[in-house]
């Protein structure tokens, strides 16, 4: 990167707490139909692609790749849905669909719509802090296609929130309404592209959540 120019967690952090729209940078996508290498995913080269216009930068990308990788299966495995990985693996797809690597700025206090997953997502928190609700027990099925589920009778939400450097995982079906706060956050997640959205009037009565978010932007 330019030795000039500042390209570190705080210039980012500082760059997060200007913006005023999200950012979202080019996909690289992981080729389905057949199993995937994971020594091939880079996703310290797309964050440093985008250094200039999110002011991060990864120092070292060996080190940085490294760790994600071995983070991508611990994650899964102490969710206890690591066959959902190693079904990507095998076969590329996720429930049917491909993934990629995006990296996200998304501005503060910026709210998700309430969606189901309708494939795998492994996000990791690169600055800020990426907050969300979360369904607890077992999801509800996916109605099919890309509509949400129906969670007017779903009880229990919980808070929680995905600091930086920190890593979480979506599994098939999860549902989560994920936002930010005045920091705002800047993320790399491997996903399909696709959420299953829960219209407002399918969602619960809750403090937690905000069913209305996104829908009117």
């Amino acid at each position: 990167m330019s030795g000039s120019t500042d390209y570190s967690a705080d210039a980012a952090a500082r760059s997060l707490l200007s913006r005023t729209s999200t950012f979202v940078s080019k996909p690289v996508p992981v080729p389905g139909g057949g199993a995937v290498d994971l020594s091939t995913l880079d996703p310290a080269a797309l964050i440093n692609s985008v250094a200039h216009e999110t002011r991060f930068a990864i120092g070292s990308a060996a080190d940085f790749n490294a760790r994600w990788r071995a983070a991508l299966r611990e994650r899964f495995e102490a969710q206890g849905v690591v066959d959902e990985l190693d079904a990507w693996l095998t076969t590329g797809l996720s429930n049917g669909r491909p993934l990629k690597l995006e990296v996200m700025a998304l501005k503060p206090n910026a709210w998700f719509k309430v969606h189901a997953h309708p494939n795998m997502e492994f996000e990791q928190t690169l600055v800020g802090a990426l907050h969300e609700v979360r369904l607890c027990g077992d999801p509800p099925a996916l109605p099919g296609g890309d509509e949400g589920p129906d969670l007017r009778s779903s009880l229990t939400w919980e808070a929680g929130t995905v600091p930086a450097g920190d890593f979480v995982v979506n599994a098939v079906g999860s549902v989560h309404q994920s936002f930010t706060k005045n920091e705002g956050a800047l993320i790399v997640v491997l996903w399909s592209g696709c959420h299953a959205n829960v219209r407002p009037e399918r969602c619960p009565a809750s403090d937690l959540l905000r069913p209305g978010a996104g829908w009117a932007d």
